[in-house]
């Protein structure tokens, strides 16, 4: 198992379902990072700048689950764009394309836990409104 880290922001809002009376929250994070392409100029600390002498910015994206229980009452905070840090591993998922019978994989952040990350603009790490009392899950009820 591979247990990781990962912060950013949401890309939309999470989905949620539920499978045999529990509850999968689905979502995918969004982490900036700063790359320097082949051929690109870079300043001083290496990160890549545009012709105007400017840091260019890429993303990578996360897929995340989260289980909890039906009625959990931190889902109706996990809005696009909150910033959150989610612990967990890292599972590969395999399947066949449905269309070409072809394999095919991906890996997703199967979250044990996160926490509220800083809302924009601020240094505060608590979300646009607060989460019920244990708004983090605890990992003996979670299915992995």
């Amino acid at each position: 198992m591979i247990g990781v880290t990962v912060s950013g922001r949401l890309t939309k809002d999470v989905e949620t379902k539920e499978v045999s009376e529990r509850l999968v929250m689905k979502m995918t994070v969004a982490s900036n990072k700063i790359r320097k392409p082949k051929g690109v100029s870079a300043d001083q600390h290496g990160n890549p700048l545009d012709e105007k002498g400017e840091k260019i910015p890429t993303a990578d994206f996360l897929p995340v689950e989260l289980w909890g229980k039906p009625g959990d009452g931190r889902v109706e905070h996990l809005k696009q764009g909150t910033y959150v840090i989610f612990t967990g591993h890292l599972e590969q998922q395999r399947w066949l394309d449905k269309d070409t019978s072809q394999p095919r994989e991906r890996w997703v952040l199967a979250a044990n836990g996160f926490e509220w990350g800083p809302k924009k603009g601020s240094g505060s790490t608590a979300p646009e409104t607060e989460p019920p009392a244990g708004g983090t899950p605890g990992g003996d009820d979670l299915p992995f």
